[in-house]
């Protein structure tokens, strides 16, 4: 049976409708980061989707392919998880600057050393969907 991150860490992925502190475990990610306004069609965010869930869905089904991924086990592909940030003036964030913020859209995976695996993967993927290493982060 796959792994499945919203039934392993249902606090996480489900919480309750009563606030609590949660203790987030180590977890590794693959993630892709970027800048920009969220919202504008064909930016850097929309074009971060496809990258980041071909990675994703790239790692999941190698098990039918040649290449073995040390440490890999079946697993569903986890909700979208995003990191949004903005370097701050005067120690204030300007929600109406969306273009100022700097997203990093994330996607849990199972695999440990996502680094080893990242060139194999890269030589995977469509053409368009192609990694650089500013996009790219471990």
């Amino acid at each position: 049976m796959a792994y499945d991150f919203k039934k392993e860490f249902k606090e996480l992925y489900k919480p309750s409708c009563k606030p609590s502190i949660l203790t987030i475990p180590p977890m590794s990610y693959i993630a892709v980061r970027g800048k920009g306004d969220p919202n504008i069609e064909g930016g850097e965010y929309q074009g971060a989707m496809p990258l980041l869930y071909g990675v994703a869905y790239t790692v999941k089904m190698s098990k039918k392919g040649p290449h073995e991924i040390e440490g890999y086990f079946d697993f569903v592909v986890p909700p979208l998880e995003g990191f949004w940030w903005q370097d701050p003036a005067d120690d204030q964030i300007d929600y109406a600057r969306k273009g100022d913020s700097t997203l990093s859209p994330a996607s849990a995976c199972p695999i440990s050393s996502l680094a080893t695996i990242s060139i194999g993967l890269s030589r995977r993927l469509p053409p368009k969907r192609s990694l650089t290493s500013q996009q790219s982060r471990c």
